[in-house]
């Protein structure tokens, strides 16, 4: 829709916002829109570059939780890193039994194939592997050493020359200067999920663009992120795919993730949350005790962030 309005000296206290989630009726009667479901924005909502289109309660709780946290970007000195991106699936992608084939050809090949975990694989606390491996050949590795997958790749030649995201050479991948980030402990998520999808990685995995990974095993950030109160968080500051009512995804994409405050905790505070993170790891998210354990990781966060009764059902409620 566009407005057309007459310019005027704004009433920064008087900003009425709406989220229009339907367009059956009354829309596009925006008045009546407006008179059922309207709600003036706090006075600081509209600041120079950095808006904040939400209600004032949900408002004051975003600001409580910044001023009780540093934002993420900061907690983890600024490492979030996408995934892999190969610029031609079909070659570098491959499934179990033609990884079988590689090394049974040749016994190197296994040294350049790793695990693979793409966006929908990943949830809340574990992976759902399927029998996916990348094929890892960084700059300057020695295709030598590695006939059988050299051969495996000359039927694609053209198209993996044609690519825009190669190395110096047709065979190579771009030029990532964190590759060593995928072998170690991490904590990785989609790029568009519909509830929390953070989990923690020890066995070396991979993973592609469609996802981003953050190079620590901190159980108490992990527990953090994968809280009630994070995601609602989360929700009032990430672009929206598809209608909110019905199922709708958010857009994690580091720029908003990277502002997510994370408070310092007491020391009780991090054991208890690392306790909970442990077990919902080990039963891999799954299990008639998640849910209950889920609900005590809620409330340790909430006291971490020194929410009030009335702030939970915010996050509750909402």
């Amino acid at each position: 829709m566009i407005f057309i309005a007459q310019k005027q000296m704004p009433d920064k206290s008087r900003v009425l916002f709406i989220q229009v989630k339907s367009l059956e009726p009354p829309y596009p009667d925006v008045l009546t829109l407006i008179q059922q479901e309207g709600q003036y924005l706090p006075p600081d909502a509209l600041n120079g570059a950095d808006w904040s289109l939400t209600s004032a309660q949900t408002a004051s709780l975003l600001r409580k939780m910044r001023v009780r946290g540093v934002p993420l970007s900061e907690y983890i000195k600024g490492q979030i890193y996408y995934g892999i991106k190969t610029g031609f699936n079909e070659a570098f992608v491959i499934d179990g039994a033609r990884r079988a084939e590689l090394i049974a050809q040749d016994v190197n090949s296994a040294e350049i194939i790793k695990p693979l975990a793409v966006g929908d694989d990943i949830r809340r606390w574990r992976i759902e592997y399927k029998d996916k491996w990348l094929i890892v050949t960084r700059i300057g590795v020695d295709m030598a050493r590695y006939p059988a997958i050299f051969a495996h790749w000359q039927q694609w030649q053209p198209q993996l020359e044609k690519r825009w995201d190669k190395g110096n050479y047709w065979w190579e991948l771009r030029a990532c200067d964190y590759y060593e980030m995928f072998d170690k402990p991490k904590i990785i998520y989609p790029i568009i999920a519909k509830e929390p999808r953070f989990t923690l990685d020890i066995t070396g995995t991979f993973t592609n663009d469609k996802t981003f990974l953050l190079p620590v095993s901190d159980l108490y950030l992990l527990g953090v992120l994968n809280s009630t109160l994070v995601w609602h968080y989360l929700g009032a500051i990430c672009s929206v795919l598809g209608d909110p009512n019905k199922g709708g995804r958010l857009e994690l994409r580091a720029i908003y993730v990277s502002q997510i405050p994370i408070p310092d905790p007491t020391a009780e505070e991090r054991a208890a949350i690392e306790g909970l993170v442990r077990r919902l790891l080990d039963a891999r998210g799954q299990g008639p005790q998640v849910a209950a354990w889920e609900a005590e990781l809620n409330r340790w966060v909430y006291r971490v962030y020194r929410l009030t009764e009335a702030e939970i059902h915010i996050v509750e409620g909402g």
